[in-house]
Parts: C-alpha cells; structure tokens; sequence
C-alpha cells in the first residue's frame, strides 16, 4: 500500500488527540513518520486546551498524543511541559521544553517536523526551503559514491 496513503488512514482511525498511557507509550511514537507527543501535568488544563486546539487544527498533517500520567513521563525520562517531534524514518526527535503558547507551538511543528532526510517533491518542497532558506540535495548516486569512499577510508 502507498505510504501516503496508509499515514492517511492512520491519521483518520485515529482520535485528534489520543491519551498516551503506559501500555501504548512505546507504540504510539512508532505510529507514523512523525508523532508529536505532549507530556504535560495532569492538572495543566490550560495546556491540555492549547494542544487538543491545536491537534484539532493540525490533524490531517500530525498524530498528536498527550500524556499525563506522571508513571510516563518518568519512564520517558520527561519532566512536564515538554513536547517531543518523534520522527521515526530520520531518528532527529526534537523537544521543546518549558512553557509555551499557541505561536510557539506551530513554529516548532513547522521546524521540528521537517526530516532531515526525506523526499523532496512539488508538494513538500517548501518545508525544506523554507525552514532556513537553504536546501541540499544529494541523488541516490552521489549517496553510493560518498558511502564507497568512506567505507574505502575505513578500511585503510
């Protein structure tokens, strides 16, 4: 099946916002190629607001999950509020740590999400472009000739 195509059933079998407990922590942040978890206070209900507002907003693009079970977020080594980009197909998680509103939360979902390495199409191009302004771009040929040379130097 079509990766696009699975990563869009997944967004749609799922809730906007699904609660992380123990027993799904580990599964959900393999869910799809990005998951944007939430590990907040059980009694931060103004943050758990924002992120259902914005979960809601971004639902077709994003799995979002919240988690406030403090059994969690020790097991993840997270002190609350803390938001982790887990992206499964590069490995480059990133956290945003501490406090935040609604505009902090959308720059690091533009930022946080994009992949390092990933396929560059007419429909994503602006979120490697538009990150920083620069863009670099490696054919699958240049990636075996790096890889060749490198692993030669290894062997020396």
């Amino acid at each position: 099946m079509n990766h696009s195509i699975l990563s869009f059933l997944i967004k749609e079998r799922l809730p906007v916002l699904t609660t992380i407990t123990s027993e799904n922590a580990n599964e959900f942040r393999e869910i799809d190629d990005t998951v944007i978890l939430a590990y907040l206070d059980e009694d931060d209900d103004w943050l758990q607001e924002l992120m259902s507002e914005i979960a809601a907003e971004k639902h077709k693009e994003f799995v979002f999950g919240v988690a406030t079970d403090p059994a969690v977020l020790a097991a993840h080594n997270m002190t609350a509020p803390s938001v982790v980009s887990y992206k499964r197909r590069d490995n480059d998680h990133k956290l945003l740590q501490g406090q935040f509103d609604k505009e902090t939360m959308m720059t690091f979902l533009r930022v946080g999400t994009t992949l390092i390495i990933g396929e560059i199409t007419k429909r994503n191009i602006q979120d490697y472009v538009g990150v920083s302004g620069l863009c670099s771009l490696m054919t699958l040929d240049a990636w075996r000739m790096l890889t060749c040379c490198l692993n030669s130097t290894r062997n020396q």
